[in-house]
């Protein structure tokens, strides 16, 4: 059966106010046909405190990943989530954003940002988390992954997490599957490869194998 490796880690944080960040993490694979052979898709770095070093600026995790899966379709892709959480002088904590981004489909090395976000709220929510901290927070934070629950959801930005990720794939060659070794050089979320279950992936039909083309690219903003 094919397999999937995901093997890298999460380097740190930048673009956010707060001074002391972490961030919670989880690998999605929204079908029936992947399972984990290997590592643990989901865990927690470490409290990460703001560094003003020249050559970086924000807080720094170098927390690892390592997760393999078996497959046998190309659908439900892996996709990366992300909490960014704070935590205020009197050690409690909060959530600083949230943020998600496709797992590369092209082998090799690559370097991911992943932009994050978090509920704007109401005028009580701002005033409140002004006073007695607390921002708001999504009761439904699945919507993170699904872009049609999004639409009428108001929103402020916030900084970005990032990734060095390497992709090793064994095993698709010999179900017709061949990936584009074209290296991508650097993602950005919601402008990164795109999804393999989604409109873009090429077929051909010249033998009963149907090999299958994933074109990774990069959307201009």
């Amino acid at each position: 059966m094919p397999s999937l490796s995901i093997v890298g880690q999460i380097l740190g944080c930048t673009g956010f106010d707060a001074n002391r960040l972490f961030c919670k993490f989880r690998l999605e694979t929204k079908a029936a046909g992947w399972s984990v052979v290997y590592g643990d898709p989901d865990g927690q770095t470490q409290l990460g405190i703001q560094t003003t070093d020249s050559e970086y600026d924000g807080q720094v995790f170098a927390h690892p990943i390592d997760v393999t899966y078996a497959c046998s379709s190309l659908i439900g892709w892996p996709r990366l989530y992300i909490e960014v959480w704070e935590q205020d002088g009197f050690g409690r904590n909060q959530i600083a954003g949230y943020g998600s981004c496709f797992v590369p489909t092209t082998p090799g090395m690559h370097n991911l940002e992943c932009v994050t976000w978090r509920p704007e709220g109401s005028l009580y929510d701002s005033i409140s988390a002004a006073f007695i901290g607390g921002n708001p927070t999504l009761v439904n934070p699945s919507i993170v992954t699904s872009s049609d629950d999004r639409l009428e959801l108001n929103t402020v930005s916030q900084g970005s997490v990032h990734l060095d990720i390497q992709i090793l794939l064994h095993g698709f060659q010999y179900k017709g599957v061949e990936f584009n070794t074209k290296q991508t050089p650097k993602n950005k979320s919601g402008t990164g490869p795109s999804d393999p279950s989604m409109p873009g992936v090429k077929q051909g039909d010249e033998d009963e194998s149907m090999s299958v083309y994933l074109d990774t690219f990069i959307a201009d903003d």
